[in-house]
């Protein structure tokens, strides 16, 4: 198991520095296989093709986010509501530091998003969670165009964020973006009582 493991991390990481260097649209199979030294046989044995490994390693990111929002949703709306109130939420921090963790990862598939579209997928993949959780937490809720275009709106704000962060090298904590994103958060959904 941590042979397979082993070999998609160096394939990951072999197409990561190539799509650092070069359009995606450039890269090959056997530039990743060369990069990642590794025999294309071997690199068949886990993906097939390079929009694969992209699709792979975009899904492992957005899913590890996804995780923490899906945590946040099980930890429950009153505790959400009252972190808000507060002004310390945890799991906020928890997205900056996942970020953080996977900090190589995210800058490039973030600058490179016009030529694979991850930005877009990931904004969709935040909103539809955040959705999915009102929908749970408000079981009564309709639907409504403004609560979609506020989820959307928010969902870019997430993403515009993290690219910012990463940009800056990563210059505020993990908490003063957490404040940063509740401070949207507020203005954004507390405001349609204005």
């Amino acid at each position: 198991m941590s042979i397979i493991l082993n070999t998609e991390t160096k394939i990951f990481n072999s197409f990561l520095k190539l799509l650092e260097e070069k359009k995606f649209s450039s890269i090959s199979v056997v530039d990743i296989v060369k990069a990642a030294n590794i025999s294309r046989s071997n690199f068949y044995l886990h993906f097939d093709s390079k929009y694969d490994v992209l699709e792979a390693l975009e899904n492992r990111l957005i899913d590890g986010f996804l995780k923490i929002m899906i945590d946040l949703r099980n930890a429950g709306k009153e505790r959400y509501y009252q972190s808000i109130e507060l002004q310390e939420n945890a799991f906020f921090e928890k997205y900056f530091a996942y970020v953080k963790k996977h900090h190589y990862a995210f800058d490039i598939l973030l600058r490179t998003s016009e030529q694979t579209g991850f930005s877009i997928r990931f904004t969709r993949s935040i909103m539809n969670t955040r959705m999915e959780t009102s929908k749970q937490w408000n079981k009564n809720m309709t639907m409504s165009a403004e609560l979609i275009y506020r989820e959307a709106v928010l969902s870019s704000i997430y993403i515009s964020l993290i690219s910012t962060w990463l940009q800056r090298d990563m210059d505020l904590t993990e908490k003063q973006l957490s404040k940063m994103l509740i401070h949207h958060w507020k203005a954004i959904f507390l405001s349609r009582n204005t």
